[in-house]
């Protein structure tokens, strides 16, 4: 006789090949043998096959339910406390109880060892798991705060990302916080069904799911107590759906109805809704009304569909609408069947040719190109590949406290699109205002700013034309997180755009930022376009001597920086009609090269430059001669000088120093006192 026993002789390949016929219970046994199976077993993990597994919270008690196939019972587990420490009980499919006890242990902490223990094992794609929490409050947060508690301990101490790997997941008794902290552990790629089930009585809104990547993977997707909006962008990629819906119309079921009849796929909806009274609309769209009850509350229609003896029903009530595919026989007796029309399989918007539906969506706004990105995957990739023009008067993005507005203005005020993103408890709203309509969206577990920072991101990509004005204003102190999302995000719209000059806008203002973020932003506009800057720093005289070598700079035609700091000033602003600024200091040279080229310049209108006097007394001044004017009312001390423009006989250039300010201005002649003289 061997002193190993034959299996653990085996090839490490075999064993491991040997494993994967076992279920849990059998690995369960295998490590207790001896402590060379113990090692094996934890360093390899052997998948734990299990069909469906159910977690119960009771009263005093867990209970871990693991199924074979057909819903059969393979093992149960209760967890429950007696005296002063817990006891397990065992039942198995074979027959047979066991009872362990575990003194001075609590009964959820034994409870979450065996949770943990399988989750290691679990790595096959298996089909169902259910977190079944009590409906009391305090016991459904205790239940919930310890499943997030086993899943985060079970990523510590394997030191990586848990994604539990099923097809089907089942989450009772919880709030809309808890939904978003767990479904994110779900494998999306294995996802196909989910059935959620929120607090009784209660509608809670749950938009934020359709954000997720789980949602887009979904087959069948079940909301108890719960509501989302946008049904007919959000659902209809659903062979099944039950669940709230905040706003329905009769244009809504009429399209919800097309696209069962013309799927292959789609078999039941159930939408539950607080009040739909559109009868005469659905009469005058879907045809006459099949009244099913004496009281007239049940309407019915029966679509005959492309697939013989079976039937498309529609029954509509005062609470819900259920749209069902059935065999002919399931019908109400006398009901009414209205025939089936076949459509083409293009409609004649989307068979038109390429040149054809670019012209046509030229004339579209921003919000309608958005609406019909969503009618149909040939639409999708068109807007996507051509990013067809929107264009607006003005951008606006200004933060206040924990909330930012996005404003997108145009010169017809109802294609106007105003959005404000506002900080929530458990995540953010999303006020919208277009078409002189509101619009509210609830995202749960997405920050305010990420939320700005996607819309703006989409926006960016279909920016072609030139926007007159960009504006971006913070006034909140959480303004150094906003412009570094909003630099990131720059960042990577760049580079899947393959372009860094993503603002098209001819002028720029931008306020309350720091010196870095100034300096960091203003290379994402296109300098092509650009004409005007308009910088107020969050510091007084700010140094931003790195500004005059951006080529936004340079080919910026008028600038006013207030509250900067910029030496040298006169020598980088000789291309500019309008400047307002502040600069550490001027020379003679200075003040003779500005006069010359603004007389010059036929397009310059006025110049600005506040500076330090010199303290060795040096007059730089002196250059332009004596004065025109001295003293004004109100400054004894001002001096002013009028210069005659080359070429215009209508027009003078005033210099005007008050002790503070150099000012030089396009002035008429008219506007010239009459004891001034002006100088050649």
């Amino acid at each position: 006789m061997t002193l190993k026993p034959t299996l653990l002789s085996l090839p490490e390949v075999v064993k491991d090949h040997l494993m994967q016929y076992l279920n849990y219970i059998d690995i369960a046994r295998l490590r207790k043998t001896c402590h060379l199976f113990r090692r094996y077993l934890h360093l390899k993990l052997p998948d734990a096959n299990i069909h469906s597994i159910h977690v119960y919270q009771n009263e005093n008690s867990m209970e871990l339910n693991f199924k074979a196939g057909h819903n059969e019972d393979l093992l149960k587990i209760e967890y429950k406390k007696v005296d002063e420490g817990s006891s397990i009980e065992a039942n198995f499919q074979q027959g047979g109880t066991r009872i362990v006890r575990a003194d001075g242990r609590n009964y959820l902490d034994v409870f979450c060892d065996d949770f943990t223990m399988l989750l290691k094992h679990q790595k096959l794609i298996s089909h169902e798991l259910a977190f079944i929490a009590l409906e009391a409050p305090e016991k459904r947060t205790e239940f919930w705060d310890m499943i997030r508690k086993v899943i985060t301990d079970t990523e510590a101490t394997s030191g990586k990302k848990l994604l539990l790997k099923k097809r089907s997941v089942i989450l009772r008794n919880l709030m809309a916080p808890d939904v978003f902290s767990i479904l994110p552990y779900f494998d999306a790629s294995c996802l196909q069904m989910i059935n959620i089930t929120g607090e009784e009585g209660v509608m809670t809104p749950l938009d934020g799911i359709v954000e997720l990547e789980h949602w887009n993977c979904l087959e069948v997707a079940t909301l108890n107590n719960f509501s989302i909006g946008n049904v007919l962008q959000n659902i209809t990629h659903l062979v099944m759906f039950s669940g709230g819906v905040r706003a329905i119309t009769a244009q809504d079921v009429l399209v919800l109805k097309n696209k069962i009849l013309h799927s292959d796929n789609m078999n039941f909806w159930l939408l539950i809704h607080e009040n739909f009274n559109e009868d005469q609309s659905l009469y005058e769209l879907l045809g006459p009304i099949f009244v099913l009850d004496e009281e007239g509350h049940v309407k019915n229609w029966n679509f005959r569909t492309q697939v013989e003896d079976i039937v498309l029903e529609i029954e509509v009530t005062r609470q819900f609408m259920c749209f069902e595919m059935m065999p002919v026989g399931n019908v109400v007796e006398n009901a009414v069947f209205i025939d089936y029309v076949k459509m083409n399989s293009e409609s004649p918007l989307v068979k038109m040719p390429d040149v054809a539906k670019m012209n046509l969506v030229e004339y579209l706004n921003y919000v309608d190109i958005l609406r019909i990105k969503k009618t149909c995957r040939t639409f999708r990739d068109m807007i996507t590949d051509k990013k067809p023009i929107t264009s607006f008067s003005s951008i606006q993005i200004h933060q206040k406290y924990y909330q930012i507005e996005f404003n997108l203005n145009s010169t017809i005020p109802e294609d106007s699109v105003k959005l404000k993103y506002t900080e929530t408890k458990t995540g953010c709203s999303v006020n919208a205002k277009y078409d002189d309509v509101g619009h509210r969206r609830v995202l749960e577990e997405t920050d305010y700013i990420d939320a700005l920072c996607k819309d703006l991101a989409n926006f960016l990509k279909y920016q072609k034309t030139v926007t007159p004005e960009l504006h971006l204003l913070n006034d909140a102190p959480e303004r150094i997180e906003l412009w570094r999302k909003i630099q990131k995000t720059l960042h990577e719209t760049s580079q899947e755009t393959k372009t860094k000059l993503l603002f098209k806008a001819k002028c720029c203002k931008i306020r309350n930022l720091e010196a870095p973020d100034i300096l960091a932003l203003l290379p994402y506009f296109d300098y092509n376009i650009l004409r005007k800057i308009s910088i107020t720093p969050k510091e007084y005289q700010v140094n931003l001597n790195e500004i005059i070598d951006l080529p936004q700079w340079k080919h910026a035609t008028s600038a006013v920086v207030d509250q900067v700091c910029i030496e040298n000033l006169g020598q980088n602003i000789l291309h500019m009609n309008n400047i307002a600024g502040h600069t550490v200091r001027l020379t003679e040279e200075d003040v003779v090269v500005l006069k010359n080229t603004f007389l010059r310049n036929p397009h310059f209108d006025y110049c600005q430059l506040s500076f330090k006097y010199p303290e060795d007394g040096d007059d730089i001044l002196t250059p332009l001669g004596r004065p025109s004017l001295h003293g004004c009312s109100g400054n004894p001390d001002q001096k002013t000088w009028f210069f005659r423009r080359r070429g215009e006989t209508g027009y003078v250039l005033s210099v005007e120093y008050d002790g503070i300010i150099l000012f030089y201005e396009k002035l008429n002649v008219k506007d010239v006192p009459k004891k001034a003289k002006v100088m050649e």
